[in-house]
């Protein structure tokens, strides 16, 4: 997770909820999961306004991608050969299958794939794919422009 878009997230609530400025403190000093947790008491507390609700959604897919990014992290640094190559082999195990169907299902007359499967195959093949090669298109382009 960037800095900057929690920085824009904080100026966009702290101009709806001033309160929430304050927090603005822990984010200089790099403490973002602390931040978070007091943004959230802050909105939580304004439970019944619906601009609230909305930047608490925000928040938590802030929160999520944060976690994503420092668990991708760890697995890269970690020695084990299965935690660094586990979404990569995940992603083309997804493309064999999806090969896999698709041969078959042409080739193959009487072949019947359910409705469920391929809704369930589609759905993640196209998150893998994106979040894969995003999410490592983002960081070389992050690094290039460094």
């Amino acid at each position: 997770m960037s800095k900057e878009k929690f920085k824009k997230f904080i100026k966009k609530a702290g101009a709806i909820f001033p309160e929430i400025l304050d927090v603005g403190g822990k984010l200089i000093t790099g403490n973002i999961s602390g931040a978070i947790t007091e943004i959230k008491d802050v909105l939580k507390s304004k439970n019944e306004d619906v601009k609230a609700k909305d930047l608490l959604i925000e928040l938590h897919e802030i929160e999520m991608e944060k976690n994503i990014n420092e668990r991708w992290s760890l697995d890269a640094k970690s020695d084990s050969w299965l935690a660094k190559n586990v979404r990569p082999l995940s992603l083309v195990y997804m493309f064999v299958i999806v090969t896999v169907i698709s041969i078959l299902d042409s080739w193959v007359k009487t072949f019947i794939i359910k409705e469920a499967w391929i809704d369930l195959f589609s759905t993640l093949l196209v998150t893998m794919v994106i979040a894969y090669f995003g999410s490592r298109g983002f960081e070389k382009t992050k690094d290039i422009f460094k």
